[in-house]
């Protein structure tokens, strides 16, 4: 095996361990922000029963009451498989398409080398997003709270599959997709801006082969909280470091937020167009559902659960550097042995030099 694809193949497999420790870890946080997302409520003080919006607490407690504590878990194992396919996926798709759209020439004015960069990121988000969509409306209609024992477990996977083959067929695994395909090109527009940030603002040298981050860790991390932590972290272990680093920590913090605002709502349309069981909005488009939220929740209903949403970037600051730690311990014990034999071949290599070196 080759050093590049060995690279590869351990890189991949540090990311899918990652992601295994995070999804589990947040996995309450995760279902119950689709509950969240997925329930409508009306404006204004005459509401029925049926008619009010639920929240943290009501969902808790139905969780404990109909399916016990493992029921924060329901839908994980969806959740890890989806999750780790994107990882590896975006993995393989930024190392074949990087070569195509960046080829590393100095001379390339920015507006060129930012519009590269921009067809890249929806290239390699967009492909690993058609691979793996159809997980996320299983895990959506998986996840919803149901009576019936039948629903729990693998058998209830399985049940929840063929439920929505015969009731949609193949398209309903791709329900609501158009507006996940919108969020991710949104997605690599702020990429693009934080890529273009790092170079105007960046201490260190620019250019794509200085850059210390690869590509697709930039793609699945970058403006999450964990990255924006672990960044100021690492650059601030003297005071010096901390100065230097404080206003650009203000603009990456401000930059995360204004992100995580925008892209929101994307979520919530899509996790509406998935859960709907409404016969008159089967066939509607992402403009239709926009409209019934607003007209019945008004603004406010596109950030359901935000605050959920905001306890999960809080869990994912707290355990992405203990599972970053176990994911490069796993791949290094994993690949060990093949990096070993090439250090040794390199220091023999060396030592040969040092030889001829003496001789001469």
């Amino acid at each position: 095996m080759s050093t590049n694809s060995n690279d590869l193949l351990q890189s991949i497999t540090q990311g899918v361990v990652e992601q295994v420790i995070i999804d589990t870890f947040l996995a309450p946080t995760s279902r119950l922000l689709l509950l969240l997302q997925s329930q409508s409520g009306e404006k204004g003080s005459n509401q029925t029963n049926q008619q009010k919006r639920k929240g943290t607490i009501f969902y808790i407690t139905q969780i404990l009451k109909q399916e016990g504590f493992l029921g924060f878990w329901k839908g994980n194992l969806v959740e890890v498989v989806k999750n780790s396919v994107n990882t590896a996926f975006t993995s393989l798709f930024a190392k074949l398409y990087e070569p195509l759209f960046l080829n590393g020439d100095p001379n390339q004015d920015k507006l060129s080398l930012s519009f590269k960069e921009f067809v890249l990121f929806c290239a390699v988000e967009c492909s690993a997003l058609v691979l793996t969509y159809p997980l996320r409306v299983i895990r959506a209609k998986f996840s919803t709270l149901s009576k019936n024992p039948d629903q729990k477990g693998f058998k209830g996977l399985i049940q929840c599959i063929k439920r929505i083959w015969n009731e949609e067929g193949f398209r309903g695994f791709y329900k609501g997709f158009t507006v996940s395909l919108a969020q991710a090109i949104n997605n690599a527009l702020f990429l693009t801006l934080d890529r273009v940030f790092m170079r105007e603002y960046s201490t260190e040298t620019p250019g794509r082969e200085h850059h210390k981050r690869k590509l697709a860790q930039e793609i699945l991390y970058s403006g999450t909280p964990a990255r924006m932590a672990l960044t100021f972290l690492k650059r601030s272990r003297t005071v010096k470091s901390v100065r230097r680093s404080t206003n650009k920590m203000i603009m990456r913090a401000v930059y995360n937020i204004a992100t995580s605002l925008i892209l929101y709502p994307y979520g919530v349309l899509q996790t509406r167009m998935i859960m709907n069981e409404k016969t008159e909005m089967k066939e509607a488009s992402p403009r239709e559902f926009l409209l019934e939220v607003l007209e019945k929740e008004g603004f406010r209903g596109l950030y359901s659960g935000a605050s959920m949403a905001g306890i999960k970037s809080m869990g994912m600051i707290t355990i992405y550097p203990i599972a970053r730690a176990f994911a490069k311990k796993f791949s290094r014990g994993v690949f060990g042995e093949a990096k070993k034999e090439e250090t040794e071949g390199v220091a023999e290599k060396v030592e040969k030099k040092k030889k001829k070196c003496k001789s001469i």
